[in-house]
């Protein structure tokens, strides 16, 4: 989180800085900079790198919110999955309860390690789930098949590796999809637009509040989409209900 803030901070710190500075330097220029011809195709050009970093902050913007959704998607079919296992395991009979206690312990651990309620950092790629959730497939294996659906074994070891599967997507798509340097170059792009702002603007205190403003907002914006590209561990996360509610259905 910290490191999110200060790149933020240091996004405001750079646009405000060029526009500032533009606004301090350019009555200070000789005359033929500030001329008609000059300010003319300095808009023109501005135009132009304005809307290449419109158009980046938009594709950025879509694919953290496509990862954040796809992420909260695999969050939902894990919680799913983790019901209809238990579900399974509960009709094979009395021979399963271990297997189901493993499965309530590896979501108590799913629920406490990426999830955590303490404010503890999230941990995804947990050995301690992963351990539970391989002795829970072990403890399948081992079952006798049922003496009445005995495909229930099958049935039961294909929804176990379902979750294995989940699980390993959720841990690749808390990664993030954002590139730093595409960040860097859409800043460089912005503090060019704010120190053209600050050309030939007019010098008085509400100008200068009106860039900072708007700094802090184009800054906002940037320390927003890396916050929603860590659906995870990020400030703004996906929802744990799914997975509640699972392991409220496996303590009915």
């Amino acid at each position: 989180m910290l490191n999110l803030t200060g790149g933020g901070l240091l996004v405001f710190a750079v646009l405000a800085a060029a526009a500032l500075f533009s606004l301090w330097l350019s009555p200070r220029l000789p005359e033929h900079y500030r001329s008609a011809e000059t300010t003319s195709n300095l808009r023109l050009g501005m135009g132009v790198i304005a809307t290449i970093a419109a158009v980046v902050l938009g594709l950025l913007l879509n694919g953290v919110k496509g990862h954040f959704d796809l992420t909260d998607r695999e969050v939902q079919a894990l919680g799913a999955d983790l019901i209809v296992l238990d579900r399974t395991l509960r009709f094979y009979g009395p021979d399963a309860a271990h297997a189901r206690d493993l499965l309530a312990r590896y979501t108590v651990r799913v629920m406490e390690g990426t999830f955590p309620s303490s404010g503890h950092a999230p941990i995804v790629d947990d050995q301690v789930a992963e351990d539970l959730l391989n002795q829970t497939e072990q403890a399948i294996l081992g079952l006798q098949p049922h003496p009445q659906e005995p495909d229930f074994k099958e049935q039961a070891l294909t929804q176990v590796r379902s979750i294995v599967r989940r699980r390993q997507m959720l841990i690749a798509e808390s990664g993030s999809v954002v590139s730093l340097p595409i960040v860097v170059a859409v800043t460089l792009w912005l503090g060019l637009v704010f120190a053209s702002f600050g050309y030939n603007a007019p010098r008085n205190r509400m100008m200068v509040i009106i860039l900072l403003v708007c700094a802090a907002s184009i800054a906002s914006t940037i320390f927003l989409i890396m916050e929603i590209d860590r659906p995870v561990t990020g400030l703004m996360t996906v929802s744990s209900e799914p997975i509640q509610h699972a392991l409220s259905v496996m303590r009915r």
